[in-house]
């Protein structure tokens, strides 16, 4: 099926439509992408959710399907939402198709900014209210190796666009096993993300849109290789902010906004930046979990505040 009425609404009613651009469709209620439909669902707006690795260009610009194969315009939408990118294969093709589409519909966060941000690599030259940890990036094994070696301490070694702790190592920088570990993260010529461990302190995770933080909770180390991911041991803990965490991550939600990314996932661990994650952090799920869930209007609102900002007329 090519083309259908995909954003009516029922009754024929006008209500403002907002697609989610998913690399899969929620697998649950308590995930990122259905949190967020059921909470503009409930604000009253149509939310239709299409699926990335559907993404393709017409006569009349960017299609995408729906679970169903149903293809739906892009340019039909009043906000689009990027919350994946599906397979990397076509990574640089969605992109692309993706960018065609700004300053035609508004974006939480725009396609062009993902494209910069959507690493783990230390943010590009500029101040911010956070350092980032001491950073190296290679595809060369032995120039991170050397790094590491003059550097000395503990490193954590990470490939740069990873996801949910997957091929996270902790080092020392003296372990016999660490030039085998850098030979198979740079495998390929990927590059691979020297990271010096920060052990003070716990981790935080702090969801922001634009200036408003929505939320924060402590994350614990499991005993597995993940560290503090959740999704590789880790454990949440709803633990009070320090008050001198939460300006600060304001005005770096603020930054992000101006610079495109509407909405992110912030990690902190000794008043330092660890990442800052921009395609559908995970974090309103675990809140809820806690007991202390994101109020649907108050995420509403702060996206629709944050798209403004990330969409200047």
């Amino acid at each position: 099926m090519d083309r259908s009425d995909c954003n009516q609404a029922p009754g024929g009613r006008a209500a403002p439509r907002l697609t989610l651009l998913v690399g899969a469709l929620p697998a649950n209620p308590e995930d990122n992408a259905a949190l967020i439909r059921q909470a503009f669902e409930d604000a009253g707006w149509q939310v239709r959710s299409l699926l990335l690795d559907s993404l393709r260009l017409g006569p009349a610009g960017p299609l995408a399907a729906d679970g169903t194969g149903m293809l739906c315009p892009l340019l039909e939408a009043d906000l689009l939402w990027v919350l994946g990118f599906g397979q990397r294969a076509a990574f640089l093709d969605k992109h692309q198709l993706l960018q065609s589409v700004e300053g035609r519909v508004p974006f939480v966060s725009r396609p062009s900014a993902l494209l910069l941000y959507h690493s783990k690599y230390p943010f590009p030259g500029r101040p911010l209210p956070f350092p980032h940890p001491e950073s190296w990036a290679s595809a060369d094994p032995a120039w991170l190796l050397a790094q590491a070696q003059a550097g000395g301490g503990r490193w954590v070694l990470k490939p740069p666009a990873g996801s949910f702790g997957a091929e996270v190592g902790f080092w020392a920088s003296n372990d016999p096993g660490l030039p085998q570990a850098l030979q198979e993260a740079t495998a390929h010529g990927r590059y691979a993300l020297l990271q010096r461990e920060i052990s003070d302190g716990p981790e935080w995770r702090l969801l922001v849109a634009g200036d408003q933080l929505l939320g924060a909770y402590e994350r614990r180390p499991g005993t597995g290789l993940g560290g503090w991911n959740l999704a590789a041991g880790g454990s949440a803990h709803l633990t009070a902010l320090p008050r001198a965490l939460r300006a600060p991550a304001c005005a770096l939600g603020l930054a992000l906004a101006r610079d495109g990314i509407g909405y992110a996932g912030l990690d902190l661990r000794g008043g330092q930046l660890l990442e800052a994650n921009v395609i559908n952090p995970g974090g309103l799920g675990t809140l809820a979990a806690l007991g202390q869930p994101v109020a649907p209007d108050a995420l509403v609102k702060a996206a629709l505040r944050a798209a403004k900002l990330t969409n200047p007329a």
